[in-house]
């Protein structure tokens, strides 16, 4: 899964964040999504104000989730490659 910068505005970036707080389904939509919100995501939560994890996982429930795994290494492989 690739990632990238999230080009929409701050309101869709909002939008897209409050849907996967909420919903799990349909997968496509969660996995554009996820894709989409990645970049800001991973700079909040590795940014210089370092949030608590339980923020984290009230602000990205999909975490939680018992396929959340998958989501967290499809970005970290990318994220990898795209450092080299």
């Amino acid at each position: 899964m690739d990632f990238v910068v999230c080009p929409e505005s701050d309101e869709t970036y909002d939008e897209m964040r409050a849907w996967l707080q909420m919903y799990q389904q349909p997968q496509s939509k969660l996995l554009e999504y996820w894709r989409r919100t990645a970049k800001r995501r991973l700079n909040v939560i590795h940014g210089p104000e370092l949030p608590d994890f339980s923020s984290v996982l009230v602000q990205w429930p999909r975490y939680k989730d018992k396929d959340g795994h998958i989501l967290v290494s499809a970005l970290t492989v990318t994220h990898s490659s795209h450092n080299e």
